[in-house]
């Protein structure tokens, strides 16, 4: 089944493309900070799957979020598409190692309440996150059902917000998350030597390995940019 991707553009307009349905963590759906439409109609569910804190919930939607940054991520279907009585799980693999589960949302916020009946179905999470850590997040229906408790149907829709995507410092040369000396020594190293592929010391990245990726890398080097952790 297809599903619709939503996100923002820069002017704050929304736009959909498709999205593949997967029903197993190791074929997760790979989302960033985005709200996405889903629909598990012809979603399948397996024994084991069901998530700790609700009941029989085996249909499901799985999707994989790689952190851009260490804080916190909020996940919720508390959204005017979600159509059916939820929960959601966090898991670090797909070996069942599951960090959070809600079936409904803490607190009962009118954005969470579902169909006719209005009651606090719609579910949320929020788990702390490492930059460039991959996690996997479970939606499924609670008892496996879509028309109980206000359900009306299978279609939901899923927020993902977590921390921006760190700025990248092309200047920490060795990749190991610090702008110091050992940085300056190897860029000198590796520029001399050209040891690596080409195109590799093409700092600049203007199609040329020359003088003007040295002067670029020094300049950034002793004038950071924001993003750069300097120790």
């Amino acid at each position: 089944m297809f599903k619709l991707a939503i996100a923002a553009t820069a002017t704050g307009a929304l736009f959909a493309s498709p999205a593949l349905a997967q029903d197993e963590c190791v074929s997760a759906i790979p989302v960033g900070n985005e709200t996405l439409l889903g629909d598990l109609v012809d979603n399948l569910g397996l024994s084991g799957d069901d998530s700790s804190c609700a009941f029989n919930d085996l249909t499901d939607e799985w999707y994989s979020y790689t952190a851009g940054g260490d804080g916190m991520l909020r996940v919720t279907t508390c959204n005017p598409g979600t159509i059916f009585d939820t929960t959601l799980s966090a898991f670090f693999d797909c070996a069942n190692t599951e960090i959070v589960c809600n079936d409904d949302t803490v607190g009962a916020p009118t954005e969470c309440q579902l169909g006719p009946t209005n009651l606090n179905r719609k579910s949320t999470i929020e788990f702390a996150v490492t930059n460039g850590t991959t996690y996997f997040v479970r939606v499924a229906p609670w008892n496996d059902s879509f028309s109980t408790q206000g359900g009306s149907g299978t279609v939901f829709e899923i927020t993902f917000d977590g921390p921006p995507i760190a700025p990248s410092c092309a200047c920490d040369w060795n990749n190991d998350g610090f702008l110091n000396n050992s940085d300056f020594f190897d860029w000198v190293n590796d520029f001399f030597s050209q040891s690596g592929p080409q195109g590799q010391f093409d700092f600049n990245e203007d199609g040329f390995q020359n003088e003007q990726d040295w002067f670029d890398f020094v300049n950034c080097f002793f004038t950071p940019p924001a993003g750069c952790p300097i120790v």
